[in-house]
């Protein structure tokens, strides 16, 4: 692939808004924490609780790997999108 495809196919990729803001995502994990910690302390050896919260913290987990995903190529596009405006390039219209 040329290298102007390339570049054209990561500007086509990028969007004028950056979606990544810590304040949702730290109140959320704020919010889990905590609910995690209550549960904690009624748990108390109750086996089929013990379950329920061991199933509902693996999908948390995938969940959160994938938000983390999220933010690292939107982070990455970000990134190449700065790069690219210092070096002067400019989006192709149409």
């Amino acid at each position: 692939m040329e290298q102007s495809k390339i570049i054209q196919s990561l500007c086509d990729l990028m969007t004028e808004d950056c979606r990544v803001d810590d304040e949702p995502y730290k109140k959320e994990w704020d919010e889990l924490s905590k609910w995690s910690k209550i549960l904690f302390r009624y748990m108390n050896g109750d086996k089929k609780f013990h379950s329920i919260f061991y199933q509902y913290d693996m999908a948390e987990s995938l969940y959160e790997g994938a938000k983390c995903d999220f933010y690292y190529r939107e982070g990455f596009l970000c990134g190449a999108r700065l790069a690219l405006e210092i070096c002067g390039y400019v989006k192709e219209k149409g």
